[in-house]
């Protein structure tokens, strides 16, 4: 008896291990837009739900780091790094037209429907909570956008400063600027960054036709382009490209 009783618990710790290394396997597979099988859309469209709930909780988390270590642009870098915020799509290399062709060819597969739902609701439901909390004027959220337009002028130096910046991840660097600004929004106008983005969405109309409004985010992205090309940049100087 005692011997069927350890027979089983072999059998139980042997199906378990074949879980987790079919987990592994299925998670460092390679997929090919051109060649994706439903199992690979099943795997790909799972991969970017995981990753959209995670960075809410990510970003969350470094707005905490960014004010315990006053701002410092490593101190967050490198906490974000331990973060799996790896893109999916970028992960196995497949362009959106390619990954929006494959999920039309599987639109009557009902399990395929419902992850693609979960994936679309997930970003809604999201809205239609905090929506609620919608409270700031149109002039106040301007006045929110420059302020986080001068808070990117204001990290530029440091950033520029940081050595080996040609080793960084550029989409770690965006999440950090992202974190950084948001967390200096909540200290300067005790606000966070779903109450702003709230009233974003609550104030989309209005803000539309709002030219001052347009005006900053185009300074914002221009600079945060020039974040981007300036790492680029470094990367090629380091390889001889220029």
């Amino acid at each position: 008896m005692k011997d069927e009783d350890n027979y089983d618990d072999k059998e139980d710790e042997n199906d378990e291990k074949k879980k987790k290394d079919k987990l592994c396997k299925d998670s460092n597979k390679t997929i090919k837009g051109e060649t994706m099988t439903r199992e690979d859309l099943l795997q790909l469209l799972n991969e970017m739900l995981k990753l959209q709930t995670d960075m809410k909780n990510i970003v969350k988390h470094l707005i905490v780091v960014a004010k315990n270590s006053n701002y410092d642009f490593m101190a967050v870098y490198n906490v974000a790094k331990t973060y799996n915020t790896i893109d999916p799509l970028g992960k196995y290399q497949i362009e959106m037209p390619e990954f929006d062709k494959v999920v039309e060819s599987y639109h009557f597969d009902p399990e395929v429907k419902d992850a693609v739902s979960k994936l679309m609701s997930s970003q809604e439901n999201y809205y239609a909570n905090i929506v609620e909390k919608a409270s700031l004027s149109v002039d106040r959220i301007v006045e929110i956008h420059h302020f986080m337009l001068s808070e990117l002028y204001r990290i530029d130096p440091e950033f520029k400063r940081i050595p080996n910046k040609g080793e960084l991840d550029p989409k770690i660097i965006a999440l950090v600027i992202q974190s950084i600004v948001s967390a200096r929004v909540e200290e300067e106008f005790n606000l966070t960054s779903e109450d702003v983005e709230a009233s974003i969405a609550n104030q989309q109309y209005a803000l539309t036709s709002n030219m001052e409004f347009a005006r900053v985010n185009i300074q914002m992205q221009t600079i945060m382009n020039k974040f981007m090309g300036d790492h680029f940049k470094y990367m090629c100087d380091k390889e001889g490209a220029y």
